[in-house]
C-alpha cells in the first residue's frame, strides 16, 4: 500500500469538498435579502475558504516529506483519556475506526478530534462501518444535500440517515433549525431518541459552533445533551476539527465526554 499516494487521495477529496461547498453558498448568496442570514452564509464561506487553504498546505507538505508508517495499536480508553491514532493505510485507518466504536458501551459520548483533510473522509469510514445503528445526523456548518451526494456516491444510503439541519438554508428534505436554536435542537435529539431503537448522533461538527455561541453556551450545551444520552442509552459522536477551534474551548470540553480519540 502507497500511504503517501493514498492520503494525497483523501487530502484531494477533502479539498474538493470544502471548495464544492465554498462555490454553492456563494452562488446561493446572491439569492437571499435576510441580512441575518446572509451574514451567516457570509462566515460559513469563510470558513470553506480557511478549510481549503489548510488542507492545500497539508497536500503541499505531504507532497515534500518521505512518509513512514508506524503501526500504533488502539486501546482502551477511560472518561476523559484522550486516545491517539496515527494514520495508516485507508483499510487500517477504516479497521481501527470501527474497533474503536465497537469498545464503546452502550451509553458512551465521544468526541473525535480530526484534521480539516480527512475529518470528512473519516465520517463517510464511520458511516459505512457501523450499520447496527441509525444516525441522526447534525449538519451544523453545511447544506445537508451536498452532503448526501457526498456519501452517496461513497456508497452510504442517505436515505437511512435523518439529517438535521443547521446550515441556516432550509430545505424541503430535512428538519430545519438555525445555528442559535440550541434548545430546540436538544428537544430533536431528545424525540428522535425516544421513538429510534441505537440511535447514533453524529454532530457535524464543534468546530463551526463558536461562530454564533460562547464557550460557557457550548459547553452547557454539550453537557447536558451528553447526559442525556446516557441517562436514556443511545450513543453520540462529536466531531471537532483541529485548525478550527480555540484550544481553550477544546481543553474545557474534553473532560464532558467518556473518551476523545484524535485522529492524526
Amino acid at each position: 500500500m502507497d500511504y503517501k499516494k493514498e492520503l494525497l487521495k483523501k487530502l484531494k477529496f477533502q479539498y474538493d469538498f470544502e471548495k464544492l461547498a465554498r462555490d454553492v453558498y456563494s452562488k446561493d448568496i446572491k439569492k437571499l435579502t435576510d441580512k441575518k442570514v446572509i451574514k451567516t452564509i457570509q462566515s460559513i464561506i469563510e470558513d470553506e475558504k480557511r478549510h481549503m487553504i489548510a488542507v492545500e498546505e497539508m497536500i503541499d507538505i505531504v507532497k515534500k516529506t518521505d512518509l513512514k508508517v508506524k503501526e500504533v495499536k488502539a486501546g482502551k480508553g477511560t472518561k476523559g483519556k484522550k486516545l491517539k491514532i496515527k494514520r495508516e493505510s485507508t483499510e487500517h485507518i477504516k479497521s481501527k475506526i470501527f474497533s474503536v466504536v465497537k469498545e464503546l458501551e452502550k451509553r458512551d459520548c465521544i468526541l473525535i478530534s480530526d484534521t480539516v483533510g480527512n475529518y470528512f473522509k473519516d465520517i463517510i469510514d464511520l458511516l459505512t462501518l457501523e450499520k447496527s445503528h441509525r444516525f441522526l445526523y447534525v449538519s451544523y456548518n453545511k447544506v445537508p444535500k451536498y452532503t448526501k451526494a457526498t456519501l452517496k456516491e461513497h456508497g452510504v444510503d442517505p436515505n437511512k440517515i435523518i439529517f438535521v439541519n443547521c446550515s441556516g438554508i432550509p430545505n424541503n428534505e430535512d428538519i430545519n433549525l438555525k445555528p442559535e436554536e440550541l434548545v430546540k435542537l436538544s428537544i430533536v435529539i431528545t424525540e428522535t431518541a425516544k421513538r429510534i431503537k441505537n440511535l447514533f448522533v453524529l454532530f457535524d461538527s464543534l468546530s463551526s459552533m463558536p461562530t454564533y455561541h460562547t464557550p460557557q453556551v457550548i459547553t452547557r450545551f454539550v453537557s447536558s445533551v451528553n447526559d442525556h444520552a446516557r441517562e436514556k442509552g443511545y450513543k453520540i459522536i462529536w466531531i471537532v476539527i483541529n485548525e478550527s477551534i480555540p484550544t481553550t474551548l477544546y481543553n474545557q470540553l474534553c473532560p464532558l465526554f467518556d473518551k476523545v480519540i484524535s485522529l492524526k
